[in-house]
C-alpha cells in the first residue's frame, strides 16, 4: 500500500512538473525564480506552485508576503510599499511604548507588544494588560506570532506576516471550523476505523482538539520546520489540507494511542510530537490531500473578504496590494 501511495504522489508531482516544463528540484527553483521576477506577478501560478510543489525555505518570507498581500504584484512599487509597511509598524509600536504597556527587554514582552499592536488595529484593545489575551483575536494572533517569531525574520516582517495570516485564519478557516472538524472525523474513520472505535471507547473521540489545531494551523502542535509546509498550502488557498494533517497527527501515533485507556494520556501525546514524527505527519498528510484531488475548501465554504483589508483606525497607513 505504501508503495502505491509513493508512486501516486510521484505521478502527481510529475504531472505538475510537466505542466511547468520542469523535471527536477533544480527546475522547480528556476521556475519559482522566474515566477517571482515577473511583472505583474501571477498570483494564480504562485498559489499553484505552493499547492503542488515544495517551497524552498529561502523564498518563503518573500512568497508569504506576496500571498498575504503584504508585498505588491508590481516590482516598481515593492520598495515604496515596504517603506509604508515599516512606517505603519513603527507608528503602532511607538504608540504601545508610549502607553508603557510593556518593554522590549525579552522575547515575551516583545510578543506582548505585537499583540497590543494587533488589538489596536482591530479596535478591541484594552488598557488592562491582564485582559490582552481574553479576546479570540489575541489568542490566535499570539499563537501565530510566537511561531513566526522563531523564524528570525526582521521585526516588521514578523508583525505583518503574523497579522495578515491571522486575518486569513479568521476569515477563511474559523467560519468553517465545524465543517473541517466533521470532515476530519469522517476521514479518520475511513482511514482507520479500529482506531476510531478505540478513541470512542475510552471517551477521547470527541475531545480531540481539532478546533484548536485548525485555529492556529498547527502552530503550537508541530515543530517550525514542518508546520511551515502546512502554512504554505493554507496561504495559497487550501484549508482542506488541515483535515489531512489532523488525521495523520492521530494515525501516526496509532500504536501508543491503542494501549492508552484515558483521554488525558491520549491528548498528552499530541503535545510531545518530535520533529521526525512531524515530518512524517506532514508528508503523508499532504500526499493524501493531493491524491484526493488537492481540494482547497469544504464544499460549503463561503466567500470571504480579502486578507489584509483596511482597518479604519489607520486607513492612511495601510496600502492594498492591488492599489
Amino acid at each position: 500500500m505504501s508503495g502505491s501511495h509513493t508512486d501516486s504522489s510521484q505521478n502527481f508531482r510529475s504531472n505538475y512538473y510537466h505542466k511547468l516544463g520542469s523535471t527536477s528540484a533544480v527546475d522547480e527553483k528556476k521556475n519559482l525564480k522566474k515566477l517571482l521576477s515577473a511583472t505583474p506577478l501571477d498570483l494564480k501560478k504562485l498559489r499553484q506552485y505552493c499547492q503542488y510543489l515544495h517551497l524552498p525555505s529561502e523564498f518563503r518570507c518573500e512568497l508569504w508576503k506576496i500571498l498575504l498581500e503584504i508585498s505588491p504584484i508590481y516590482q516598481l512599487t515593492v520598495k515604496y510599499v515596504a517603506e509604508q509597511r515599516l512606517e505603519h509598524f513603527q507608528k503602532l509600536e511607538h504608540v504601545v511604548k508610549l502607553l508603557r504597556l510593556s518593554s522590549m527587554d525579552n522575547a515575551t514582552d516583545s510578543l506582548n507588544i505585537y499583540v497590543a499592536m494587533y488589538l489596536i488595529e482591530n479596535r478591541v484593545f484594552s488598557f488592562n494588560s491582564e485582559s490582552l489575551f481574553t479576546h479570540d483575536e489575541a489568542k490566535i494572533f499570539y499563537d501565530v506570532i510566537t511561531a513566526v517569531h522563531r523564524m528570525d525574520f526582521i521585526p516588521c516582517d514578523t508583525y505583518w506576516l503574523s497579522r495578515n495570516f491571522t486575518d486569513l485564519i479568521r476569515q477563511r478557516v474559523q467560519p468553517d471550523i465545524s465543517s473541517l472538524v466533521d470532515r476530519a472525523c469522517l476521514q479518520l474513520d475511513y482511514e482507520d476505523g479500529k482506531l476510531c472505535e478505540h478513541l470512542m471507547k475510552v471517551g477521547a473521540y470527541h475531545n480531540i482538539p481539532y478546533s484548536k489545531w485548525f485555529s492556529n494551523c498547527f502552530a503550537d502542535v508541530l515543530p517550525e520546520t514542518t508546520f511551515v509546509r502546512v502554512w504554505d498550502k493554507v496561504m495559497s488557498g487550501s484549508t482542506m489540507v488541515l483535515v489531512y494533517i489532523a488525521v495523520f497527527t492521530i494515525i501516526i501515533n496509532r500504536r501508543p494511542i491503542l494501549v492508552m485507556k484515558t483521554t488525558s494520556k491520549i491528548l498528552e501525546i499530541f503535545t510531545q510530537i518530535k520533529t521526525d514524527t512531524a515530518d512524517e505527519i506532514v508528508r503523508r498528510g499532504i500526499e493524501l490531500w493531493q491524491r484526493n484531488g488537492g481540494k482547497l475548501t469544504p464544499s460549503n465554504m463561503r466567500a470571504s473578504p480579502a486578507v489584509g483589508t483596511d482597518r479604519s483606525p489607520t486607513p492612511t497607513l495601510f496600502y492594498s496590494l492591488n492599489a
